[in-house]
């Protein structure tokens, strides 16, 4: 959510500009296009939004499940194969037991979500308020709420892999 917002509240002005439209949106034609209007019996219809809603709903529980999931795996594939990639550099290519390595492991892959959590609360606070229809205090101040989430999420995955012993490898 940190990085979402942060994309938003800065990638605003870029959308606001000429230069978005120009890119993104088609030029408007003046010649119009015909429209053509199709009759659906009434109980089809129904039918018709009823599976439609079911859809939705459906959609958007699945999603409210499978996404945060999907993205916490994901993150943890990436801070743990950044881990893999920085340990040689850190041990300057000496050999190192698998315990040492484990312990690196965890210990880059909690400073990398540290980082990925600090970089977007940080910029948050610069100044765009001009080019934005929102105050300044506001973009802050969603930016710590979805900080303080971020920050708190991670210290109850700190604490608990701590309190139960898991193993490195089932923390997300």
């Amino acid at each position: 959510m940190q990085w979402l917002w942060l994309c938003v509240t800065l990638g605003m002005p870029l959308i606001k500009s000429g230069w978005f439209h120009t890119l993104f949106l088609p030029n408007h034609s003046s010649q119009t296009l015909p429209t053509y209007t199709v009759d659906i019996p009434q109980p089809l219809a129904i039918l018709f939004m009823v599976l439609a809603v079911i859809f939705a709903v459906g959609m958007s529980i699945y999603a409210v499940i499978a996404v945060p999931k999907t993205i916490a795996k994901t993150g943890k594939k990436v801070t743990t194969s950044t881990a893999r990639v920085v340990i040689p550099r850190i041990t300057h290519r000496q050999p190192i037991s698998k315990k040492r390595e484990k312990t690196l492991i965890e210990r880059i892959s909690w400073s990398a979500k540290f980082i990925a959590a600090t970089i977007p609360l940080i910029a948050a606070f610069i100044p765009i308020s001009s080019q934005l229809s929102l105050d300044q205090s506001i973009v802050s101040s969603v930016a710590i709420v979805c900080g303080v989430c971020t920050f708190a999420w991670f210290a109850g995955q700190f604490v608990l892999a701590r309190l139960f012993a898991l193993d490195q490898r089932v923390v997300w």
